[in-house]
Formats: structure tokens, C-alpha cells, sequence
């Protein structure tokens, strides 16, 4: 309340929106409810408005007193806003109007009808910008999660997102991975390295990889299993099948890989693709984590590769060997994998396959890829 020498007797005036108002159109063009609700509820509302003689205001300020808070809320803002709400007692209408409208929060709605309504939320938050999310998600956790499973990713600021992950409100790991990737939380990436895709029946299991010269990516846990194949392209081309469906796809060329990777594009709205060949290197190497081995996770073929001196002539369930330091499987050896090169083009196949000599299976070998043959197959990136 500020006094003011006007005359005598000493008159004192009310502020609303910063500003000293003396009559009730100076309230309702200075509008905010905040201050209204304060004067309110320190009774100076009802004192000014008795000093002015507005009394027909008065006795409804004395009637709205009375009721809960919400609805005081909503009866402060019916006769002092210059639009009213749609009607003048709580409803899942007027609550969310004022929510719309900024002028309550979803701590008011606490111990109210309304504190758990998550529709009430959900409807709310469709309606408003980024800033207004940004501070809703200050306090309202649930709807922190909402806005990141419904709205856009780019929405809420890195403090939100890390709240989201560190709070354990996102639990789910796909969920937490995009969060991390959108909101470069380097060190949730880290700890969650590991990003499934499901596609039917089957999962592409992809791993972060940090730190490349072309920047970040994930690739293929495995290669690309016939499992996988058959799911997206709805038949198998491989030459060998007596081992089940968890054995690599072979016998395709770059022109069957790229169909396979634009169908499984179209199902899953990703972004699959070849590695390049300076990220297959990269990877097989163990990316940051790399021990200069010269397989992938080892300097003994044999603890990494199916070849030639231990696959009896045929390929072998992906990721029964040891995996190198990111924990990937069968860079070296089993089947050839394709990739590209990126300065100049053109592709070639990497790692070695089950019928090669271990020197064919060195994490810097690589051969010019074959039209189709059963030693070659394909391993997956994905593009941040």
C-alpha cells in the first residue's frame, strides 16, 4: 500500500503491475493477478475499494474472501481482467485458461481437484511457449516428462533435461539417450552408452561412440543379423541359415544394403546408414577407450574374430567373442563389412570374415566390396 498527500484526509493508493492505481480502471489496466491476490488476502484490496467507495466491488471482494484460494483466484481475475473467464467458479475451463494465461501456476492446484490432473496438463502445455514451459518445469516434474515425451526435444534448457535424467523421471534408456543427444549431456551419454531401437520383433542395438574427428555417432552393436534382415526386407539373402536367424546377414551388395537401410529408415523415422570407413576404424579401435590393438579388442584374432583357423568355413552367431573396449562385437572377422568413404564415394568392405587369414582381419584392412558373397555383410551408424 502506498500513501499518497492528495488532500486531507490522507488518501493512499493500491499498486498493481508496478504501478500506483487510484481508480478501479487504473487496476484493470495495470492487470496482474499476483498483486490483486496479495492485497487480497492482506485485506487492502478491501480497503481501497471502501476509501474509493466502490461498494458493490467491495461486498463481492468480501464474498470472494470467503471461498479457497483457486476460487478467489478465478473471482479476482472476473472482475478486475480485461477479458473475463468462462465462468466464475473452478472448472477444468477456467483452470486451464489461467494456466494458459500465466496467472496460476501448478503449485495453486495443489490439494486442489485439480493437483493430479494430467490432462488439465497436458492440455495446458500445448497452449503456451517455451519460456512459460521452461519455468512450469521449475517446480511440476510430471510435466517436465510430458513436454519431453510429447512436444519438441528442443523445448526445455540443459537444466531441465539433466533434472529429468538425474531425478530418475525418465527411466526409460531410449528416452534418456535423446534427451542426452539433444541437450549434448556428454557425460549421460557415457553412462548410458547403449541405445535400442525395436523394429517388429527385433532390436538394433546401437552404441555410442565419442569423440571422432566427423563427430559423435552410434553404430552397431553387431552386425546386422538375418533376423533383422528378414524383419525389414521380408526375405534372407544369406548363403548360410543352418545356424539361425542371430547369424550375420551375408551375400549383399551395396546396392541391396542401401534398400535395406532406406526401408528400416521409413519404419523407424532414424537416420541409419553406413559407417564411414574413418568411423568403422575409429570404433573397432575402441573410440576414445582405444588400446592400440591390432584387432578390434585385441592382439589375438582368435579372442575376437571368427577366420580361418577357427570357423570351420562358416559364419558364427554374432557376439560370441570378446568385444572390444566399447563393447562392440565382430568388427574383426565373421563377415566383411561395408562402409564408406566419404572423401572420394566410393565403399569398402573392413574387418576380415571367417574365411580370411588373420592378416585380412586387421582393424586397418580393407578390400573394395563385392557384388554379393557370403563372406559379406553390413554393421550400422546412426547419426546423432
Amino acid at each position: 500500500m502506498r500513501y499518497i498527500n492528495k488532500s486531507k484526509p490522507i488518501r493512499f493508493s493500491l499498486l498493481v503491475g508496478g504501478k500506483e492505481c487510484l481508480v478501479v480502471e487504473d487496476v484493470k489496466k495495470n492487470f496482474n493477478l499476483s498483486d490483486l491476490y496479495d492485497s487480497l488476502i492482506n485485506q487492502n484490496l478491501a480497503k481501497w475499494l471502501s476509501q474509493i467507495g466502490k461498494t458493490d466491488l467491495l461486498e463481492k471482494i468480501e464474498s470472494i474472501s470467503k471461498t479457497d484460494m483457486l476460487t478467489q483466484k478465478i473471482g479476482l481475475y472476473n472482475l478486475f481482467a480485461p477479458n473475463k473467464l468462462s465462468s466464475d467458479s473452478p472448472n477444468i475451463g477456467t483452470v486451464k485458461e489461467l494456466l494458459v494465461k500465466c496467472c496460476i501456476t501448478f503449485d495453486d492446484l495443489k490439494g486442489t481437484p485439480y493437483g493430479n490432473n494430467i490432462e488439465l496438463k497436458k492440455a495446458a502445455i500445448e497452449n503456451v511457449d517455451d519460456e512459460i514451459i521452461n519455468r512450469w518445469c521449475e517446480s511440476d516434474l510430471e510435466l517436465l516428462k510430458y513436454a519431453y515425451s510429447k512436444k519438441s526435444y528442443n523445448v526445455l534448457n540443459e537444466r531441465n533435461s539433466r533434472t529429468l535424467i538425474d531425478k530418475k523421471i525418465v527411466t526409460d534408456k531410449n528416452l534418456i539417450l535423446k534427451i542426452a543427444v539433444d541437450k549434448n549431456l556428454n557425460d549421460i551419454l557415457e553412462r548410458n552408452c547403449e541405445y535400442d531401437i525395436r523394429v517388429g520383433d527385433t532390436v538394433f542395438e546401437m552404441i555410442y561412440v565419442k569423440g571422432c574427428y566427423g563427430g559423435d555417432f552410434y553404430i552397431g552393436k553387431y552386425p546386422v543379423t538375418q533376423k533383422q534382415w528378414k524383419t525389414v526386407m521380408e526375405y534372407n539373402p544369406s548363403c548360410f541359415t543352418l545356424g539361425g536367424y542371430n547369424l550375420p546377414v551375408e551375400n549383399v551388395s551395396v546396392d541391396d544394403c542401401q534398400r535395406f537401410i532406406n526401408e528400416l529408415n521409413k519404419m523407424t523415422g532414424k537416420k541409419f546408414r553406413l559407417p564411414k570407413i574413418a568411423e568403422w576404424m575409429y570404433a573397432a579401435k575402441g573410440g576414445n577407450k582405444r588400446s592400440d590393438f591390432k584387432y578390434s579388442g585385441s592382439n589375438s584374432i582368435n579372442e575376437v574374430g571368427w577366420n580361418c583357423s577357427n570357423s570351420r568355413g562358416e559364419t558364427h552367431t554374432v557376439g560370441q567373442k570378446k568385444p572390444n573396449e566399447l563393447g562392440i562385437y565382430d568388427m574383426s572377422g565373421n563377415v566383411r563389412e561395408l562402409c564408406k568413404d566419404s572423401k572420394f564415394g566410393g565403399y569398402f568392405s573392413c574387418g576380415g570374415s571367417y574365411d580370411d587369414y588373420a592378416e585380412n582381419c586387421l582393424i586397418s584392412h580393407s578390400v573394395n566390396p563385392n557384388s554379393r558373397r557370403d563372406n559379406q555383410g553390413l554393421r550400422l551408424a546412426l547419426s546423432l
